[in-house]
């Protein structure tokens, strides 16, 4: 007799009797479970012969498990084992129908849903519907909700209990022993039930406050009866989790919207294209394929329903793609319609927003017109603290010119105090601080600052910084004369940096470290071709053509050196825009000026160089050693010996300060 706590008055009577005529009798009963009967005629049965079972531990289930479906996988043997709940019966029922490919969809087979149907035919009517909303609410249900929707709740429950169906956890929390017997109720109710209990559980959770992500679950079950919500808290749901950075997340709220879009005739109107600029940005945080396209849609769909505040943010967050620019190539199309959102009325906000983008896009190709973006964004941000905030993020690209030096200082110290517990703020503040310590010659600057991106990197969520904090590392190991580990870092920063960026833009950062690891082992000279293959591709590039002259000067190609400097010369070093990049390539200039003896070049170089006098060279990732060992090169050049001896003093001076090897530069002499 199986589940004998349930057997009815009339079969324990018949049992009784046939074992008192000395019938040999099995009995199965759920210890402590009375049933319709109680546990009294057991007593007329029992020999005193007892074997007690405790529950399958989960190694038992899944061995059970395999022996029924020996192919199925470890991972789904698991899986099985957390939806039966350790039941035998469920388990070597589900694992028959897996290995019978019966159980592969998403609807449970007509036998799992019979042994369920007979559990819960043996409650009373009430205590079933009970059981109906509960799986509505989830295998976990809040008591709470559930006694709000059904007034006799805390009866059918333990009737439910009794019949093994559900546990309870305390007086908060109810749930169904197995996640099988949820999803089987779950499946008996039929859609159109279905959906009526979930418009009315969400919009209960949604009187009482709830969040988006917590009612979400009900408002797509309620699809069928209101789609426009459906789709309206699946947007909501994405936002919550994109303002917590949970980019996966949120995107499988965004697709389940675009599965609603058509049914609330949302599509080609407000709600596909905040859709658009939720996907896209993202697909752009979290590093996803696709978000090029999906933006520029947003800002179509956005031009074409006249909405100005939509079209700045969709060109904002395309000018923050990654790939929309490299060193020296931009996105032609994508400046026209920078230039078209910065014509258009919008808020403040998104005015700065924009003007940073726009800051972050051009910082390869037109430092000076980057510049002035970001700066008329300080003007524009001033006496808003967020706003100033997010200038001073922008303050690595946009305050870029050699000049800028001690704004960069207290962007950086104004960026620590206010940071708080925001790691972002407190990543970029360490970041900026790093490059100036090691312009000036700070060590403990730079030792702190280093220490303290180490400590911030696995911690910034909104835009990951493991490829700034790559790059990085390379240049303190370099600087420390650890050329292995400068190497070692240079290609992990390679191989996250290839995710996001441009194949120019990684490359310039590899190819920095690089060019130092090269120059202090005197095998740089191995660069020659990659740059070669840039300056074919980019010939107005004047940091390309200023490595390629140094490079080949170093080959003794000095007629190779020359033709790549020519174009430098005429440029005027690039003097009339330079970034902050611009001391290292003064001072490989420099290098290659004094290798091919161009005294009129050398004293050209010498009146721009010596506004910088004092500080390293640096060209945004490795320090290219002190510009006073630059000065020294021309001056030698130009016959002004005695001031060459007291640049040269200066640069011991400087690399005494930030304890480097002098043997990084050789040719420092």
């Amino acid at each position: 007799v199986d589940d004998a706590q349930w057997i009815d008055t009339v079969s324990a009577a018949i049992v009784a009797e046939a074992a008192g005529l000395g019938a040999a009798v099995t009995v199965f009963v759920r210890d402590g479970d009375g049933g319709h009967t109680g546990a009294g005629w057991l007593a007329e049965v029992d020999d005193g012969s007892r074997l007690t079972l405790d529950v399958l531990t989960d190694a038992d289930a899944e061995a059970l498990v395999a022996a029924v479906a020996p192919r199925l996988a470890a991972r789904d043997r698991r899986r099985l084992v957390t939806w039966c709940g350790g039941d035998p019966l469920f388990l070597v029922l589900s694992a028959e129908l897996v290995a019978e490919g019966a159980l592969v969809d998403e609807h449970l087979p007509a036998s799992v849903l019979l042994v369920v149907r007979e559990r819960l035919d043996a409650l009373a009517l009430p205590a079933r519907r009970t059981m109906e909303v509960a799986a509505v609410l989830g295998r976990r249900f809040p008591l709470s909700v559930l006694r709000r929707l059904r007034p006799d709740a805390d009866a059918d429950l333990d009737d439910a209990r009794r019949a093994g169906l559900v546990e309870l956890d305390g007086d908060h929390t109810g749930r169904f022993r197995h996640e099988l017997v949820r999803d089987a109720v779950y499946e008996m109710l039929g859609a159109g039930m279905r959906a009526a209990l979930h418009d009315e559980v969400a919009r209960l959770l949604e009187a009482d406050g709830a969040s988006p992500t917590e009612i979400v679950g009900h408002t797509r079950g309620a699809a069928p009866v209101d789609p426009a919500r459906a789709l309206a808290v699946e947007l909501a749901a994405a936002a919550q989790h994109m303002r917590s950075y949970a980019w996966t997340a949120a995107l499988e709220h965004l697709d389940a919207a675009e599965v609603l879009l058509d049914r609330a005739g949302g599509r080609g109107g407000p709600a596909e294209l905040r859709l658009l600029l939720d996907r896209g940005r993202a697909l752009r945080l979290g590093h996803g394929e696709g978000s090029h396209e999906v933006l520029h849609r947003a800002v179509d769909l956005a031009r074409h329903l006249g909405d100005d505040d939509a079209f700045v943010a969709g060109v904002a967050e395309l000018c923050d793609l990654g790939p929309a620019s490299g060193v020296g190539v931009v996105d032609a199309d994508l400046v026209g319609l920078l230039d078209d959102a910065l014509d258009r009325p919008v808020s403040r906000e998104r005015r700065v927003g924009l003007l940073l983008a726009g800051t972050r896009l051009l910082a390869f190709v037109d430092d000076e017109r980057a510049r002035r973006l970001y700066r008329e964004a300080g003007r524009l941000a001033g006496g808003d603290r967020g706003l100033e905030s997010a200038v001073l993020m922008g303050a690595h690209l946009g305050l870029s010119h050699p000049g800028d030096l001690a704004e960069r200082r207290r962007a950086a110290d104004e960026l620590a105090a206010v940071s708080g517990d925001d790691t972002s703020m407190a990543w970029e503040a360490a970041f900026l601080a790093y490059g100036v310590g090691l312009v000036t010659g700070e060590r403990e600057l730079v030792d702190s600052s280093i220490r303290r991106l180490r400590a911030l990197t696995d911690r910034v969520l909104e835009r990951p910084r493991f490829f700034g904090h790559h790059f990085t590392e390379a240049s303190y190991a370099h600087l420390s004369g650890d050329l292995e580990a400068a190497e070692a870092h240079a290609c992990r920063a390679v191989e996250v940096g290839s995710r996001i960026y441009p194949a120019s833009r990684v490359f310039a950062v590899f190819s920095g470290i690089t060019l130092a690891v090269g120059t202090a082992r005197g095998t740089r000279t191995s660069l020659s071709e990659p740059v070669e293959e840039l300056v074919a591709d980019s010939p107005d590039a004047i940091t390309w053509r200023t490595v390629a002259a140094v490079l080949a000067a170093d080959r003794g190609d000095l007629a190779a050196a020359r033709r790549h400097l020519e174009p430098v010369v005429a440029a005027d070093f690039g003097a009339n825009a330079p970034d902050l990049t611009w001391t290292a390539q003064a001072v490989l200039s420099a290098q290659a000026i004094a290798a091919v003896g161009d005294g009129a070049a050398a004293s050209r170089l010498i009146e721009l160089l010596e506004p910088h006098a004092g500080t390293m060279s640096w060209d945004s990732v490795c320090a290219h050693g002190p510009v006073d060992g630059a000065l020294a090169l021309l001056r030698d050049l130009v016959g002004d010996t005695d001031l060459a001896a007291h640049h040269r003093r200066r640069a011991r001076e400087l690399l005494a300060a930030l304890d480097a090897p002098a043997s990084l530069w050789p040719w420092l002499g």
